[in-house]
């Protein structure tokens, strides 16, 4: 009975009559929280000019983009407008509006199926109506807090009415995709919106726009802003330009992340 008392000893890692048993614990790792759905993103932009004496103008704008982000999909929303005119006689210089819906159903955490409309007048450039419907498959490669980058690839039909009617044009297209935002740092942010929608029954037909915004935090959700916008149209009368670039400056007011 002897010999089995210092085995007990070691075993149960006593130290004396009374000592409960020592063991190394080791502290849990606090687990990162899980997201918080849905998450609310975006922004509300206004900007306007005037100016009087030797050259008299008025301009203004108006930018409003919002998401919703939820565990299995996501909702994307965007608005704009835009109206200026030259003195003397009010000639207009600018008169464009537009705006668009997209829905994107996440398959698995990178892989998602989308669905979007999107419509836009312009008088400047003789548009009456341009509507856009489409659905497609996307890849979002980067989804942090700092980068955000994903891919898409679809069909769509593009209907456009011009004040000439020679120049209307309906049209099955292709439609190619990049949506990225990055936070530069605690005050500035990048987001760039790009896709393209070349017919595929005349390669002359082509659509495409690139929006990029540049968002400098103010104070508190207080932002300005500086954008430009590509916009590109091959279908258009022959007296209108198939390009048209667009650089805004305004003051707005951001929410959510």
């Amino acid at each position: 009975m002897t010999l089995l008392v210092p085995f007990l000893i070691a075993a149960l890692g006593t130290t004396g009559a009374g000592t409960s048993p020592v063991r190394d614990v080791v502290p849990a790792q606090d687990a990162a929280p899980a997201p918080t759905y849905p998450q609310w993103s975006g922004a509300l932009s206004l900007g306007a000019t005037w100016t009087d004496g030797n050259t008299e103008t008025t301009t203004i704008n108006g930018n409003f983009n919002a998401q919703r982000r939820a565990e299995k999909d996501r909702w994307t929303f965007d608005a704009y407008s835009n109206y200026g005119t030259s003195d003397p006689g009010g000639i207009e210089t600018s008169n464009n509006h537009g705006g668009g819906a997209k829905y994107d159903y996440f398959s698995s955490p990178k892989l998602y199926w989308y669905g979007q409309g999107q419509g836009k007048v312009d008088h400047i450039a003789a548009l009456d109506l341009r509507y856009i419907l489409g659905a497609g498959g996307g890849y979002q490669w980067v989804e942090s807090e700092k980068t955000k980058w994903g891919t898409e690839l679809g069909l769509s039909y593009v209907d456009e009415d011009f004040e000439d009617d020679t120049a209307d044009a309906d049209f099955v297209a292709a439609r190619v995709a990049s949506n990225l935002a990055y936070q530069i740092s605690k005050t500035a942010s990048f987001e760039q919106v790009a896709e393209a929608f070349p017919s595929l029954e005349d390669s002359d037909d082509v659509v495409a726009k690139i929006d990029n915004r540049l968002k400098l935090n103010i104070t508190g959700k207080w932002i300005a802003q500086i954008q430009y916008v590509l916009d590109w149209d091959s279908s258009t009368p022959n007296f209108v330009e198939e390009a048209d670039h667009r650089v805004v400056l305004s003051l707005g007011w951001s929410f959510g992340g």
